[in-house]
């Protein structure tokens, strides 16, 4: 995963050019994310950079990662309740804040941006036999889930408040519309009658696009430069 933190490290340097002369920040933040084709909740946690361009208007880039768990079915045929399959969503966005001052030092805002989701799913290469639930004969022989890369919208609404000349904390919230496609691949190990053969082995594969249009709320922390 260093590609995807060296992207975003690259990004915030240019931020942080001399290029406009306004006012530069960066640092961390935490969340927690829910929705989609996706089971209950999940924590998020990243970096993020922005540049002030003029009173309203500040841009600003992300990398999160978000840990999420996947639905238990693709296309209406269900991941075995045997496996768990954990969802690493690596999250390189960019974002226009348009805001202004509520009070001296607190700024409200909206946002509208885009990014890239780097998807890892954890444990898609399952190779073992599971042994079979009695009355049902099947057994497992295999798993595999596969969820390919994406680009994703995201539009939400924040606020900033600035503790000191260099320090200031922020709550946004992020709706973020995102549909990766998904390839589930099932073998199984089924009896048969045929002499000399125990077992047969079955393979079933299916795809799907995955409804991944989700809510993210995340707080953090700013240094200002």
């Amino acid at each position: 995963m260093k590609l995807k933190w060296t992207v975003a490290l690259l990004v915030s340097t240019v931020l942080a050019s001399n290029t406009f002369g306004q006012m530069y920040r960066d640092g961390l933040h935490a969340g927690f994310v829910t929705g989609g084709d996706i089971r209950n909740e999940g924590f998020a946690f990243g970096y993020q950079a922005s540049r002030e361009i003029n009173d309203f208007l500040l841009l600003a880039v992300s990398v999160t990662r978000q840990d999420d768990e996947l639905e238990g079915h693709i296309d209406e045929v269900p991941i075995p309740a045997d496996f768990s399959y954990n969802l690493e969503t690596y999250a390189i966005a960019a974002s226009a804040q348009l805001g202004f001052l509520l009070y001296d030092r607190v700024r409200l805002y909206a946002l509208a941006g885009a990014g890239f989701y780097v998807m890892d799913a954890d444990g898609e290469e399952v190779r073992e036999t599971i042994a079979a639930s009695p009355p049902s004969p099947v057994r497992l022989a295999g798993v595999s889930v596969d969820v390919d890369n994406d680009f994703g919208l995201h539009v939400g609404a924040g606020i900033e408040i600035e503790l000191s000349e260099r320090w200031s904390v922020f709550v946004d919230y992020r709706h973020v519309m995102l549909e990766p496609d998904a390839d589930l691949e099932i073998v199984e190990q089924r009896p048969t009658d045929r002499r000399g053969a125990v077992y047969e082995r079955t393979l079933t594969e299916v795809s799907d696009t995955l409804e991944y249009e989700h809510d993210l709320v995340h707080a953090g922390f700013n240094y200002w430069f």
